[in-house]
């Protein structure tokens, strides 16, 4: 008879709970893992498809980007002359003229950020996420790098 049987069905019991509990992690964890994976495929095979979209469009095809180089130069002069305004409507007319390239709606959030609105900076961003800007992962890198500061910033 062991010395303390109480003491012992209280360990016992505790190793139980711990065991049911790392379980449960573990297949929380796997749950998580699967749901993630998902997630990426469903995302690459929605950039694959708006990739060929975009190259069978007359979006993909003959961007000047002269054209967009200078739009977007003449936006940051008027974002830095503080004349937002100005700015976001050259900004709508970049969106607009460039439906997939991210350069117009990245200035607009920057815009409202420098208005003091931080959440309709995280909307217009999330909405230049979803431009495909023909495969410039950098372009991509930049926009989810400005909403996970923005998000952190906001709390979300």
């Amino acid at each position: 008879m062991p010395a303390n049987p109480g003491q012992k069905r209280a360990q016992e019991k505790r190793r139980k709970k711990r065991d049911v509990a790392q379980k449960a992690r573990r297949v929380d964890n796997v749950r998580k893992a699967a749901v993630a994976d998902e997630q990426r495929k469903v995302a690459v095979e929605e950039q694959k498809t708006l990739a060929a979209d975009m190259e069978s469009s007359p979006f993909g095809q003959g961007i000047d980007y002269d054209a967009l180089d200078e739009a977007t130069s003449a936006i940051d002069k008027l974002i830095k002359a503080k004349k937002y305004d100005e700015a976001e409507k050259k900004c709508g007319a970049l969106a607009r003229d460039f439906p997939g390239v991210s350069d117009g709606l990245q200035r607009m959030a920057r815009i409202d950020e420098l208005r003091g609105d931080k959440s309709k900076a995280l909307t217009t961003l999330y909405a230049a996420q979803k431009r495909a800007n023909f495969g410039d992962e950098e372009a991509a890198e930049e926009i989810d790098k400005e909403i996970a500061r923005l998000e952190k910033e906001l709390g979300k």
